[in-house]
Formats: structure tokens, sequence, C-alpha cells
């Protein structure tokens, strides 16, 4: 069944159950790929399936299935057709900064917050010397520093909202704010301190705090869904190989997700895997779940 059903038929009934329960108008939707390394086979390729995922919430949108990762450009505005942008913030790793891409969020009237990097040579030597000419002369510069563990990390924002360093600025619709991310972090058991930087275009006018959590957000599509899917639900083992059945499974996994995610939020102690375990045992405890 699994394999003969239509994946866009069994992605429509999920999204529109979703649909009832929240708002996406003013939040956050990360765009990412992952692959199903257990689909692969020394014939085959593996599956490779792009993802829209609502951080504010923690919940999966929506999936794109690609032939592999650099095929990820032409799936991205197929994707987002399927999905409600109206006032929502779309980030997208370098891969999808692109102006068609762009231009087709702010069509339907989302916003985009597009990482650049070496990709993009032009643009990212442009961000670079924005920041080198003014730097003592960004819109608003926005600080954090924590400690995790052995690591203590600092981060720096630093935006602007003058374009006239971006050459060709009218291919990037709407292009108004452009972002510099500074991180040093500091490794007690190594004694060692790293530094990285990343640059970033947006089509909001929005404070430098804000676009640093969006930024670090952004990265919620890995630790919460990817990661779980791999680690808990062990999809990269899986074998499902034949015709639509990895990709059917797969929305399956990211539906049992989000109602275990729902329930742990009323209980924090109890861990997604023993919550599957004590499901499969207590009848009226997975009724509990599916009641959500």
């Amino acid at each position: 069944f699994f394999s003969l059903y239509n994946p866009k038929s069994f992605q429509k009934v999920f999204v529109e159950w979703l649909s009832t329960l929240m708002d996406i108008k003013g939040k956050h939707i990360a765009i990412d790929g992952k692959s199903c390394r257990g689909s692969g086979t020394e014939t085959e390729k593996m599956l490779h399936l792009l993802h829209a995922y609502l951080t504010d919430d923690c919940t999966f949108l929506g999936q794109e299935k690609t032939a592999e990762k650099s095929n990820e450009i032409t799936a991205i505005p197929v994707l987002l057709k399927t999905l409600d942008l109206v006032g929502a913030l779309v980030s997208i790793d370098a891969m999808g900064c692109q102006n068609e891409i762009a231009e087709q969020i702010i069509e339907q009237k989302g916003d985009y917050l597009l990482a650049v990097k070496q990709n993009q040579k032009i643009l990212y030597e442009d961000l670079e010397s924005a920041f080198l000419v003014h730097q003592n002369n960004e819109d608003t510069v926005f600080v954090t520093e924590e400690i995790n563990g052995s690591r203590v990390e600092k981060r720096m924002c630093k935006i602007m909202t003058d374009m006239s360093h971006i050459t060709n600025e009218k291919e990037k619709k709407n292009l108004r704010t452009i972002i510099k991310i500074e991180t040093e972090t500091f490794h007690k058991s190594k004694n060692k301190t790293t530094r990285d930087t990343r640059y970033y275009i947006s089509s909001q006018n929005n404070t430098s705090e804000y676009f640093l959590k969006a930024t670090r957000n952004h990265w919620l599509i890995e630790n919460k869904l990817h990661w779980s899917l791999d680690v808990i639900f062990k999809e990269d083992q899986s074998k499902k190989r034949n015709n639509n059945a990895a990709e059917n499974f797969s929305i399956i996994l990211k539906t049992v997700l989000k109602l275990l995610q729902e329930k742990q939020l009323k209980n924090k102690k109890i861990s997604i895997k023993r919550m599957r375990k004590r499901s499969a045992y207590n009848l009226d405890y997975l009724l509990e779940i599916l009641d959500f």
C-alpha cells in the first residue's frame, strides 16, 4: 500500500490537518534538506527530501523529493508553492540564495532570510566590503554570551540598511537589510578559541536581536527534526526502497514525532523514546497520544 500510494496525496492530508492546529502568519519557516541514507543501493540513489519546518511550533509543514542534494535549487520553488507564506519569514541556507526564490517568497506575501556564501561571490564580497567600510557605523549591534558545557560562546549580530554597496541591488526583490553574524567560541577543554563569520540578506526591516534569534532558530530544523528522525526513529537505517514507501513512511514518522513532542510538553521528564516504548505496551497510553 505505502509503496503504491501517491506521496503528494498523503502529504496533503497531513498538511490540511496541521492547518487546523496553527496559524503561520508572523512565524518563521526554515527550509533544509535531508537524505534517507538507507534508501540507497549500489544502483539507486538514496532518497533526498527537502523539508519545510515551522520553528516557532517545531512542526513539519511539508516536503519535496529531489534526485539529490544538488537539485534543491529546483525543488525549493515547488515546495514553497505548497505553503501559505503570508506574513511568514522564510530562511534558507546558501543554496537557496537565488533571485528567483527571493522573488517568489515576496510574491507569496512572505519575507526571506537567505544565507550568503562564496557560491554568490559578488554578493558575498559586497557584504564583506559594506561592513568593512562601515565597521563603526552599523545601524544596530546586538551581542550575546553563553556558557554551554565546556564552551563559552559570544555572538555579535550587526545589521545595515544602506544598500549602496550592493551590486545590482534591484535584482534582489525588496532587499532591505544585510546582516553579519560573528561567532567566537572558547573551548575550555582545549584552551582554544575559534571564530566564524556569516552573512545574510533579508527583505525584513527588523532589529539585530531579532535577526540573531532567527539565524539561530533556523537550525532547529536540524536539531529538532532531522536529528530526531535519525537518532530516535533510526530513519537512516531503514531499508524501505520499493517505489514510494520511503517517502510515505517519512511523512508518518514526522506525524508521530509531532504527536509525541506535543505530549512531551505536558511532561518534559519523559523522553520520546520512552513514550514510544510505553505506547507499544499500553493501549490506553497510545490512545491518549493519538487523541491530540
